[in-house]
């Protein structure tokens, strides 16, 4: 790999550190207060974002494909909570997910910050 492409992955994976610790306070926010559309949207746009960095960086690929996962598996369950009448917030296992979700982004700011950290090398 070129210098270049390894300072492009540094910058790359230290923008994404930045998104992922404004990430999970909105993403626990959002559940908490279920369902503001604005805020949703936003979320959604950031994690279409933070793929978009994962696809350039390859160390990032894998532990962004767990994040996906366990983001598709709390938003369907928020919502199918939600078209039953229960409550979001307080429903075990939107809870147990979300749990589960903050646990994938850390692995991928670990990822990222690993990769930041070590100057775009890889393994």
């Amino acid at each position: 790999m070129a210098v270049h492409d390894r300072s492009a992955f540094v910058a790359i994976s230290a923008r994404l550190v930045f998104e992922l610790d404004k990430h999970v306070p909105e993403v626990e926010d959002l559940i908490a207060n279920w369902l503001d559309m604005e805020q949703y949207q936003r979320l959604s746009s950031s994690i279409d974002r933070m793929g978009r960095y994962c696809d350039a960086v390859p160390h990032l690929v894998g532990p962004w494909a767990e994040v996906l996962i366990s983001h598709t598996q709390l938003i369907h369950c928020a919502w199918d909570t939600a078209r039953k009448g229960l409550s979001v917030a307080d429903a075990p296992l939107v809870d147990s997910l979300l749990k589960l979700h903050v646990l994938a982004l850390g692995r991928a700011r670990e990822a990222a910050a690993w990769v930041t950290d070590n100057r775009g090398k890889s393994h």
